[in-house]
């Protein structure tokens, strides 16, 4: 007759099972109760950050007019040297010209 291995057999699934069980509830336990006291993360990852004071969405008047302001600089320059360099002249170099047909005049 052979020894009886059934014992030691199906004691190692049954050990590795409550292990992981223990590890699985410990480790919720941790979770749960670590969030309480804000050690772990206190804020679900889809709350939004703090807000600013001005809930309302408005902007700074005196911003929008800086910024205003800075944009208008911008295309004054732009402006300028378009104007500068209309003034002094383009230099045009044609490569191919299509050939001129003029129409005729009938009476």
């Amino acid at each position: 007759m052979e020894p009886s291995r059934t014992t030691t057999d199906s004691t190692r699934p049954r050990l590795y099972t409550n292990v992981a069980l223990t590890l699985i509830a410990g480790l919720l336990a941790i979770n749960t109760f670590g969030a309480r006291d804000g050690n772990l993360l206190s804020r679900a990852n889809a709350q939004v950050a703090d807000q600013p004071e001005d809930d309302s969405g408005r902007v700074s008047a005196a911003d929008q007019r800086k910024q205003i302001i800075a944009e208008l600089k911008s295309l004054s320059l732009r402006l300028d040297r378009m104007d500068a360099m209309l003034q002094r002249g383009l230099s045009v170099k044609v490569t191919e010209m299509p050939q001129i047909v003029i129409p005729t005049e009938r009476k």
